[in-house]
């Protein structure tokens, strides 16, 4: 075991463990005493628990287990390094983890409250979790958990702006899980708050189940009366634009008639035709000045010879 602390400004907790059980801080009860688990507090700026290390309050008597508070910027359990709350036989302590940027679980770390780690009663204690960040690796199978054997399952409350790599699921797996259950009781809660989901799962709004028929909303707002006969007509022939697909009917109501060629002849006739038609308009002059007529009208004109 070794603690470790450097200055006021910059503290560091380093929980290192060694070959053994005994590698940790502990406030636990023995195999048949009958107290309660003791409490432990930690308030650095960052903690570190590895290789096996432990924090634990756990009861292996009868008693109940201790409570773990624990207020720090990082978390970092490692390679087998357990925080717990456990109990042998009956009600599983309390941990509270109030952490200003990350926790990170490694390679098989443990959150514990479980009970009943005798198969006895007992039910799971309580994990509260503060966090910006909740950091784990899908297959090392890091676990926070709040189980019980024959009583009920405890209760997991996290809040954090993001949780990677450990999901919550009704039993534990051989990947990371966050887990409430219990083998022979009722299953506990497991409650997970994130920013971005929070406020949308508490607004949701159940939509109408009946559904809004769009083609008799077209055909009402017509205001034509229908039972006027020489009214006008609103017709609806279907869809317009292009074909849905290639290869479709051609969608337009109008015929284009038939293409053929046109012959010399027919393009002479029709130019002269053209030519025949047209009339020859007076040529247009500018205006290039004001002139006053006799009856004292004033115009734009050009200049009169």
């Amino acid at each position: 075991q070794r603690l470790r602390q450097l200055g006021e400004t910059d503290q560091l907790v380093d929980v290192i463990g060694y070959q053994g059980p005994s590698s940790g801080i502990f406030a636990n009860t023995a195999l048949g005493s009958t107290g309660d688990g003791g409490s432990i507090f930690i308030d650095p700026r960052q903690v570190s628990i590895r290789d096996g290390a432990k924090i634990s309050v756990n009861s292996d008597g009868t008693g109940n287990a201790g409570n773990i508070s624990l207020i720090a910027d990082i978390l970092n359990l490692d390679n087998g390094s357990e925080i717990s709350a456990q109990t042998a036989s009956s009600l599983g302590g309390n941990i509270n983890l109030q952490l200003g940027e990350l926790l990170l679980l490694r390679r098989g770390s443990q959150i514990s409250t479980n009970a009943g780690t005798a198969q006895k009663g007992g039910d799971g204690g309580n994990i509260n979790i503060n966090s910006k960040f909740i950091v784990a690796v899908p297959q090392e199978n890091s676990d926070i958990t709040a189980n019980a054997f024959l009583g009920a399952g405890g209760r997991v409350q996290i809040n954090t702006q993001s949780i990677l790599g450990i999901q919550s699921r009704p039993q534990l797996t051989d990947f990371s899980d966050i887990t409430a259950s219990s083998s022979f009781g009722l299953a506990g809660e497991v409650n997970i708050y994130t920013p971005d989901s929070e406020p949308l799962q508490n607004n949701l709004i159940e939509l109408p189940e009946n559904i809004i028929d769009a083609n008799a909303l077209i055909a009402n707002s017509c205001i034509a009366k229908r039972n006027n006969p020489s009214a006008s007509i609103f017709l609806i022939s279907g869809n317009g634009g292009l074909p849905e697909r290639p290869g479709d009917a051609d969608l337009s109501p109008y015929p284009t008639g038939k293409i053929r060629s046109v012959s010399t002849s027919e393009l002479v006739g029709t130019n002269s035709k053209r030519n025949a038609n047209k009339k020859i308009s007076a040529p247009i002059v500018e205006a290039q000045g004001i002139y006053r007529l006799v009856n004292g009208e004033l115009v734009l004109s050009r200049e009169c010879s």
